[in-house]
């Protein structure tokens, strides 16, 4: 009998589901067959008392004979919390644990050697992953999977927060490895990533800052599409392509600079960007969808009388102000500071900053110590001269301590040289030089202490 018993256990593989609820009842499900479906669960539930839709917090493991969890098997289980998954599974489907608010955790076994990219999609909590150490596919590092030569990111999990530095030696990552990661503020890049994956940021509402690493050549479809606190982007001349919805609905998003490797911006690339309001396109930009621009209603264009993009704003009704320069490879500078970006022209040295922006002073090479910047028109203009020639980096602020010490910590620099800039009346194509600027500030302040 004992033979004919495990005999039937070959041929018909059994697995048990065990659903832990809050008073420690224990409820075993058996079923002939490999696959985890929503059926299972949702029986499994019932025998229990409870429903997906409950608010009594539980817990799921897995025993012997099931090898998959299906698509959607779990979806909607508001109140599961964590997932141990036993040894004998070996894949996991796309939106296994879709729709479950409150997972917090998840650990999966050495046998399994498929993770879809949406496995755990639509887990908001889910903040701790582990992955056998023996599994021969897959690692997990702080909570992130990886493959187990940790080459490409497979998923970072949406409850984690923060900063995060992609570790070194990762060259690509999975479809959407961070999508909907709404509390992930900043990511930083290692020199070995090759490939940002299509969706890869989708709606990390809380992203701030991103520099794209030299060696990436496309930013891809909905790459950063709805990062809506987006609002600082450094784009390598690696790059020779920007792909449909790239930057879609990026709303804080102002100063973009495109470098001279680009020849493509496809469609809605750049749609919804409603703070956009400086873009600089060199001549090499050939290829430019008619809606890659739509609904940018502050935007102003820089570019070149002789290039594509010229005949595109003019088109599209489009301010465009004019690179005065024959030098292929003058492009303005990206420039930052704090949470604002811009843009010198070192053709003319025209300098350009948003309207908030105040410069309190500035530092040179990262040293401590800091300088009042000049107030004098001729002195300002005369630093940036001095500053070019020497090709320093040079860090500005807007606020600084009675120490005279910046009091933000996020003072930002670019790659090449860091600069303030004023606002030019594009839509006129009109510059305003220092002087006037000072001039016209000087007659403000005149104006108003003599009412």
């Amino acid at each position: 009998m004992k033979k004919l018993i495990a005999l039937m256990i070959v041929l018909f593989p059994v697995f048990v589901i065990s659903v832990i609820a809050a008073n420690s009842e224990t409820i075993v499900v058996g079923h002939t067959g490999g696959n985890v479906k929503q059926k299972n669960v949702d029986t499994a539930l019932m025998k229990a008392g409870l429903t997906k839709e409950g608010t009594t917090h539980f817990t799921v493991t897995f025993a012997f004979g099931a090898t998959s969890i299906d698509c959607d098997a779990f979806y909607g289980c508001n109140a599961l919390t964590d997932v141990v998954i036993d040894e004998g599974i070996n894949q996991i489907d796309a939106y296994a644990f879709f729709d479950c608010p409150s997972l917090k955790s998840i650990t999966i076994p050495a046998s399994v050697d498929f993770i879809d990219p949406y496995a755990f999609y639509g887990c908001p909590s889910l903040a701790v992953v582990s992955v056998a150490s023996g599994n021969p596919h897959f690692m997990s590092e702080n909570n992130v999977i990886f493959n187990k030569n940790k080459t490409e990111l497979i998923r970072y999990p949406q409850g984690k927060s923060g900063l995060y530095n992609i570790p070194d030696g990762v060259r690509t990552m999975a479809t959407s490895a961070f999508t909907d990661c709404h509390l992930l503020t900043e990511v930083v890049f290692p020199d070995s990533m090759q490939r940002i994956s299509r969706r890869a940021f989708q709606n990390c509402t809380a992203l701030t800052k991103v520099d794209i690493p030299e060696g990436v050549p496309s930013i891809t479809q909905y790459a950063f599409a709805g990062c809506s606190s987006l609002s600082y982007v450094s784009i390598p001349p690696s790059i020779n392509r920007i792909d449909n919805y790239a930057f879609w609905q990026c709303t804080s998003l102002t100063n973009v600079i495109i470098p001279n490797s680009v020849s493509m911006i496809g469609n809605l690339a750049f749609a919804d960007c409603s703070a956009l309001s400086g873009l600089v396109v060199p001549r090499s930009v050939i290829n430019i969808s008619e809606t890659a621009l739509d609904s940018c209603s502050l935007l102003v264009i820089y570019g070149y009388t002789d290039s594509d993009i010229y005949t595109y704003a003019s088109a599209n009704r489009i301010p465009f102000t004019v690179i005065d320069s024959t030098n292929p490879d003058d492009l303005p500078l990206l420039i930052s500071s704090n949470t604002n970006t811009g843009f010198l022209n070192p053709a003319d040295k025209t300098i350009f900053l948003p309207d908030s922006f105040t410069i309190a002073a500035y530092s040179v090479n990262g040293g401590l110590k800091w300088k009042k910047w000049p107030n004098n028109a001729d002195k300002a203009h005369k630093l940036i001269d001095k500053l070019l020639e020497k090709d320093i980096i040079f860090y500005l602020s807007d606020q600084l301590n009675e120490n005279g010490i910046p009091k933000t910590k996020d003072i930002e620099q670019s790659k090449i040289i860091t600069f303030p800039y004023i606002e030019a009346q594009s839509k006129n194509e009109k510059i305003i030089t220092w002087y006037e600027y000072i001039w016209e500030w000087f007659c403000l302040l005149f104006t108003s202490t003599h009412k």
